[in-house]
Formats: structure tokens, sequence, C-alpha cells
């Protein structure tokens, strides 16, 4: 518990780094993060920081978040998926960039088969 709140407080400065990369390294290894914290930290925490990488102003930045849209998708609840990660990949396919849009598009298909998926 106590290396959980460590990471998850490290890995959330991360995300507000002035550096791009740091923000782009925090998006592309935020999943690996968000696989060992408890149900609650992800949603209240790891879930938001992803929201917010995905906005980001540099498209790098969006583009790992697109990457891993997927991952983030099998992590979250079903209403979630339908709620939140839909608009975000949703704005991700009509991104200025081509590298988030075509990343975007990659996952279009493996991320509507979250959408059935039903956790037991």
């Amino acid at each position: 518990e106590l290396c959980e709140q460590f990471v998850t407080h490290e890995i959330m400065s991360l995300a507000e780094d002035p550096s791009f990369k740091v923000r782009k390294a925090t998006a592309e290894h935020i999943v690996a993060i968000c696989k060992v914290v408890t149900s609650s930290t992800f949603l209240q925490k790891m879930f938001p920081l992803y929201c917010h990488l995905a906005a980001d102003t540099i498209w790098g930045v969006r583009k790992a978040a697109a990457d891993n849209i997927v991952e983030i998708s099998l992590l979250s609840t079903l209403e979630t998926r339908i709620s939140t990660l839909i608009p975000i990949l949703l704005t991700l396919l009509q991104d200025i960039s081509q590298w988030v849009h075509k990343a975007a598009s990659q996952k279009l298909g493996p991320f509507i088969v979250t959408l059935s998926l039903i956790h037991i």
C-alpha cells in the first residue's frame, strides 16, 4: 500500500511535467502501473490521469494514450468505457495529427471488442 501511494503520487507528478518527453513516457507506461494498483486507485487516480494525457497538447503524448486505450478499457468498467473512453477515442480518431489518428484507427477494432466483454 505504501508503495502504491508513492508510485501513484510520482506518476501523477510526472504527467504534469513541463517536458513533453516525460509526459509521453508516462502515457506509454501508465498501463503497467494501472495493472498493479487497486481498482479504487485506478478509478480515482489513474483513469483520470489517463484521460488527462489523452488530451495533452503534444501529439506524441496523445498517440501514446491512443496506443494504450484498449488496455485501459479492459481495466475499466463497461459504464466507464461507454461514458468516457468512447468520447476519448472519437476525439483521437479526429485528431489533427496523422500519427494520433492512425494509432487510434488501429485500436478501433480491438476497442470495440472490449465493449462487449462482461466482467464476472
